[in-house]
């Protein structure tokens, strides 16, 4: 029996982990300032997330998304709330 994560899982973890702290810090000293989200910026996190699967990565591979378990999308949660709320909307 298996109490730890997977090694797909650390990938996961680590893989949006490197992103949010890529893609989301550099912005969130704006985001906070403004109050908003500048459309370029949400349409080039959304851009960027397709690339990796993780857009919209908890619907089903059948309609084109990673099909993640719900425990596999809750690593990406948990992950992605290391960044803005407001950038995060948009990751999918």
């Amino acid at each position: 029996m298996q109490y730890g994560p997977s090694e797909r899982q650390e990938l996961i973890v680590s893989t949006v982990r490197s992103f949010v702290e890529k893609e989301f810090y550099s912005h969130e000293t704006l985001v906070e300032r403004t109050g908003k989200v500048p459309r370029e910026i949400a349409e080039e996190i959304k851009r960027k997330t397709l690339d990796p699967g993780f857009y919209a990565c908890n619907f089903p591979e059948s309609v084109g998304c990673a099909g993640l378990s719900h425990v596999d999308f809750m690593l990406v949660e948990r992950d992605l709330g290391r960044g803005s709320m407001a950038l995060s909307h948009f990751f999918g």
